[in-house]
């Protein structure tokens, strides 16, 4: 039996208390919100028409999972879109 059978753990927690907090949004790659204030800014713009901002969430959402992007829940979108 190790001598601390929770060196790892303790290790890991050490190190996660340590690391600088990251949003979703930072977390993402360049391309990725590039895109997403693009489409932000032409929602903001009027360019989507009366598209209501649930429904352009869902559908970034559903791009984002194409792309192989983790974005936040549709509530943390909604509030990243709401941004101006």
């Amino acid at each position: 039996m190790p001598k601390n059978p929770l060196a790892a753990i303790d290790a890991a927690v050490e190190q996660a208390l340590n690391a600088p907090r990251t949003t979703w949004f930072e977390r993402l790659p360049d391309d990725a919100r590039e895109t997403l204030i693009a489409a932000r800014e032409k929602f903001h713009a009027g360019g989507y028409g009366t598209l209501r901002p649930h429904t352009l969430c869902r559908v970034l959402m559903a791009h984002a999972e194409q792309q192989g992007w983790k974005v936040a829940k549709i509530k943390g979108l909604t509030e990243w879109l709401a941004k101006t």
